[in-house]
């Protein structure tokens, strides 16, 4: 569960475009102080998933030179979701969940879904990124593309109307399957909304055959999170 949840997050809880993101000089430049980040530690975010009963809380808990390592306590989620494999292989329903991303003032990217690899960061967004923008990461011969669909997009969250950036992140097939009620799902698009102040707002999962909807959204509903504060 521990790689799901860096899903649910990333975030919930980042090249130029059509380059693959395993180069090493992604946050030359950028500014790594924690304290000027989302990857400050005690930020936390409440979330919830629309319609299920699960709801949990993430906490940075260290952050060494942008490398920060968040901690994600949601009870009973694999209970109230059933089983979730990610390539292949079941995840375990362990809680608190341990997971890991690479933030600057600029850039936010993750891990392979719980990889320790610090060479091969995955580019979730950079906030100086414009429409159409697109981050690729090349796993067991598999290619991932995320792309900034949106870069003004405006949702209400933490009590304000806010500017976000919507990120398409497209998944190969048969990469993460989840058992929702009984059925199996594959999933094949992850949506993300991530605000350059307060961080991750919203992801939404969908899958084939699902008709255009998601088949589960989570909502970040309060943070302590501000990089303006």
């Amino acid at each position: 569960m521990k790689k799901f949840l860096f899903l649910l997050i990333p975030l919930f809880f980042i090249l130029s475009c059509g380059k693959d993101n395993t180069t090493k000089d992604i946050f030359k430049g950028e500014d790594l102080t924690p304290s000027k980040t989302i990857g400050k530690v005690g930020n936390y975010w409440d979330l919830k998933a629309r319609g299920f009963d699960i709801s949990g809380k993430v906490t940075v808990e260290s952050n060494e030179e942008g490398v920060t390592v968040f901690e994600a306590d949601v009870p009973s989620i694999e209970e109230k979701l059933g089983e979730i494999t990610y390539k292949g292989q079941k995840i375990s329903g362990d809680s608190p969940m341990i997971f890991r991303a690479k933030i600057s003032t600029n850039t936010i990217a993750t891990f392979d879904y719980g990889s320790t690899n610090d060479d091969d960061p995955f580019v979730l967004v950079k906030f100086d990124g414009k429409k159409g923008d697109k981050y690729t990461h090349v796993s067991d011969g598999k290619t991932t593309v995320r792309e900034i669909t949106n870069d003004k997009f405006e949702v209400e969250a933490f009590g304000w109307i806010i500017k976000a950036f919507e990120i398409t992140e497209t998944v190969p097939d048969n990469t993460i399957i989840m058992s929702l009620n009984g059925k199996d799902f594959n999933i094949s698009k992850v949506v993300y909304l991530v605000n350059h102040r307060f961080g991750p707002v919203l992801v939404r999962f969908y899958a084939k055959g699902s008709e255009g909807w998601p088949i589960i959204t989570i909502d970040a509903l309060n943070t302590n999170c501000d990089t303006k504060g």
